[in-house]
């Protein structure tokens, strides 16, 4: 758990792409952006998304985003919470547990009205993967996140 937790402290940029397999109007695109990451405590880390997300309609949009990491080492999870609402009332997403050596997976799907939220993460050397998949019976939307270091 220590190597993980050290690696999400370490990260300061993003970059991810955005797909669905519907005609959502500025849905898909590309966003990169800078990294904010605090321990809070031994097992929580708040990390706080800021950039600029370029729709492939050709516009340019700020985004942002501030997650909760909470590592549980007993089961070998890591909680992923969103904090849209402020720290006071996040958004529970899904556990991650670790299935093989970097590969992490959401342990059951976070529900949002008909859509089914998954994750998959990968942890290596010089970067971690988090690849989002949102899906109800009409749409598969993928974010594919990249984290970097340096």
């Amino acid at each position: 758990m220590n190597d993980i937790k050290s690696k999400i402290l370490a990260i300061k940029f993003f970059e991810f792409q955005a797909s669905t397999n519907k005609n959502i109007e500025g849905w898909e695109g590309k966003a990169n952006g800078n990294v904010i990451v605090s321990l809070l405590d031994n097992d929580t880390i708040i990390f706080e998304e800021k950039g600029l997300f370029y729709n492939f309609d050709g516009k340019k949009i700020k985004c942002s985003n501030t997650y909760r990491w909470i590592f549980n080492s007993q089961k070998n999870q890591i909680s992923l919470e969103h904090l849209r609402f402020g720290t006071d009332n996040p958004v529970f997403l899904f556990n991650l547990a670790l299935i093989v050596n970097n590969k992490w997976e959401s342990v059951c799907p976070h529900l949002c009205d008909k859509d089914e939220y998954n994750a998959q993460m990968f942890v290596f050397d010089d970067n971690i993967k988090l690849i989002w998949n949102i899906q109800n019976e009409e749409k598969y939307n993928k974010i594919a996140y990249s984290y970097t270091f340096e």
